[in-house]
């Protein structure tokens, strides 16, 4: 204890023992980084083995493409958090969604981390934490539905399905969506 009869431990042994577990994982991921270079770095020379020349332009379309999209969740989060009456500026919400982003692509379950973490950078940036739950569900349900109309514009293009089956399937999917939406009111 403290000595002071509160039963609560220093503070300082709490930050020790977090420093030496950040440490112990930063150790632990540096170690597997380094025992799977090697076969990383095999892996990364036969993908860009296989672009040739006449097919890398579709590298630069797909790296395009990808920066629009995160520059339109930015926007979309932008929105909705104005709409709350709040206003971050664009290159700050490019920048978390860039990460967030990164946090669910590198993680397992990466999904519940990063929206925990955007949640938690919200409100750091004075945001109300139901307006930034909101926002973080919202935008996840817009690029899940957006990501669906790709998939079904694919699977047209790919002569899966027709043109006619894919606005019925999408409407169906996005009423059925609709009907399953949940009324979320931030509170003044």
């Amino acid at each position: 204890g403290t000595g002071d009869g509160s039963g609560r431990r220093p503070a300082r042994a709490s930050w020790s023992a977090l420093r030496f577990l950040v440490g112990l994982v930063a150790l632990a991921v540096v170690l597997s980084l380094v025992l799977r270079a090697p076969r990383a770095a095999h892996e990364v020379t036969t993908a860009f083995g296989r672009v040739r020349g006449e097919r890398a332009w579709w590298l630069l379309v797909a790296g395009g493409l990808e920066t629009a999209s995160l520059a339109c969740n930015a926007k979309v989060q932008q929105r909705l958090l104005s709409v709350g009456g709040y206003r971050l500026p664009t290159p700050t919400l490019l920048g978390l969604t860039v990460a967030s982003t990164a946090v669910v692509d590198l993680l397992p379950a990466g999904v519940a981390p990063a929206n925990g973490w955007l949640v938690e950078q919200y409100r750091r940036r004075g945001v109300a934490v139901p307006l930034a739950i909101w926002t973080v569900l919202a935008a996840g349900f817009t690029a899940t539905v957006s990501g669906l109309a790709l998939v079904l514009v694919g699977a047209g293009l790919a002569g899966i399905w027709s043109p006619a089956g894919l606005v019925v399937d999408y409407i169906g999917v996005a009423q059925n969506l609709n009907d399953r939406t949940v009324d979320f009111r931030v509170a003044a």
